[in-house]
């Protein structure tokens, strides 16, 4: 198993160093067959003693005149941005972090808020600091996580962790 950004991942499944990925398909490469898994909505990620974080749900608008720690994955980061830009929103950049849990520690820790797609389960983060995610009020579009693998001809061990992610 191994961690790595939406391009290499498809790269490494057209070149063969993988049997199967996880990826977001927004942006996927037209060679890649793929399978649907999840729609993942934005929400907002706050520190659990943010005024924000005591509302059921908060808007583009409010989000946007917050700092922001902004996960720095290529398809991400588009993402992120794009969400403003619909809105027509200016946004301050507190800082840019390359992994969810990076971005988690420092919401947790007081500086600045994030839009992510995936909600853990745990709201505390690796500082060992809580976070508060909140659905955002606004209609905005989800990230697709997805599930790519040759189909023509998987090993078996593709198709028992395949048929484990569609589970």
């Amino acid at each position: 198993l191994e961690e790595c950004d939406n391009d290499s991942a498809q790269d490494g499944l057209l070149n063969g160093t993988y049997d199967v990925i996880l990826f977001v398909s927004e942006d996927v490469r037209p060679l890649i067959d793929f399978d649907d898994l999840v729609k993942a909505p934005a929400y907002c990620l706050l520190p659990k003693l943010h005024p924000l974080a005591l509302q059921s749900s908060v808007s583009m608008a409010e989000i946007a005149g917050e700092p922001l720690v902004v996960l720095n994955r290529p398809v991400a980061s588009a993402y992120y941005r794009s969400l403003f830009d619909i809105q027509g929103q200016d946004i301050s950049i507190a800082a840019y972090a390359n992994s969810t849990e990076m971005v988690r520690s420092f919401v947790s820790a007081g500086h600045g808020c994030a839009i992510l797609n995936m909600q853990p389960l745990t709201l505390t983060s690796y500082s060992g600091l809580d976070v508060v995610g909140l659905p955002i009020s606004d209609s905005l579009p989800n990230l697709t996580l997805a599930i790519a693998y040759d189909k023509s001809r998987p090993r078996r061990l593709v198709q028992h962790f395949v048929g484990a992610c569609h589970n």
